[in-house]
């Protein structure tokens, strides 16, 4: 792969990545109102998937919904039937699924789905993903990250991009750099040495830009910044200025 590879890269990508969705005050991270709010202003959006005990697709950052539910529960434990009687977002709105999602951006912005591998089951949920976007209509519309490589290595063979999650505890895995697209790292290590090597042949992204000084202190070095709380309009802006 080479920085010559643009053309497998939906453009909206490198103007800015909307984390866990627009999520705000009113709208909770990896809700629907969050993944509406970024369709509606035309940036991208990450997401996170899990796979739930009967097979389905959950968006959730964590394993265990306490933080945005309020309640104990682990997702590959429960099934969406489960999750869905006793478990609810802080807005009062369900835990969406992967395809109910999919179903309601209609491919308008680009989606960054981040897999979710639990107890080193990492094909699994790779699997279901690879299934759930069987039929979508633009690729570029849609790239598949993970801090697990092994996740990430059926997708290659159906054309979807690929980035390896690396942050402070997984920099080891940059010696799998080589196997996929672009490297997505963590904000602090976008200065380190083996980065700024790396980003000679890869696209780099890095997250979570939360920040007016983060911000600054990357966009020298990154092609795409995956960020939250702040406005869309000053970071495109910024972005256009680099």
């Amino acid at each position: 792969m080479s920085k010559r590879k643009l053309r497998n890269f939906d453009p909206l990508l490198f103007q800015g990545i909307a984390h866990r969705g627009l999520h705000d005050e009113e709208a909770p991270e990896n809700s629907m109102a969050a993944f509406k709010k970024a369709v509606q202003a035309n940036v991208a959006f990450e997401l996170d998937v899990h796979l739930t005990l009967d097979g389905k697709l959950l968006v959730c950052h964590d394993s265990d919904m306490e933080r945005v539910t309020g309640k104990n529960g682990i997702i590959e434990n429960l099934t969406l039937h489960d999750i869905r009687t006793s478990y609810k977002l802080r807005d009062g709105s369900d835990l969406p699924t992967l395809e109910e999602v999919m179903a309601m951006c209609q491919e308008r912005v680009p989606m960054v789905i981040e897999l979710k591998p639990f107890k080193g089951k990492t094909w699994k949920v790779g699997s279901a993903v690879a299934k759930a976007l069987k039929g979508v209509k633009d690729k570029k519309r849609y790239t598949i990250i993970s801090f697990d490589p092994r996740s990430l290595l059926g997708f290659g063979r159906r054309r979807f991009t690929r980035g390896l999650l690396l942050g402070k505890e997984h920099f080891g895995l940059k010696k799998f750099a080589k196997c996929f697209d672009y490297l997505d790292v963590e904000d602090c290590l976008v200065n380190h040495s083996d980065t700024i090597r790396l980003a000679k042949s890869r696209y780099i992204n890095t997250w979570t830009i939360n920040t007016e000084e983060k911000l600054q202190n990357v966009l020298p070095f990154v092609d795409m910044i995956t960020f939250e709380r702040l406005p869309v309009s000053k970071i495109q802006e910024d972005i256009a200025r680099k």
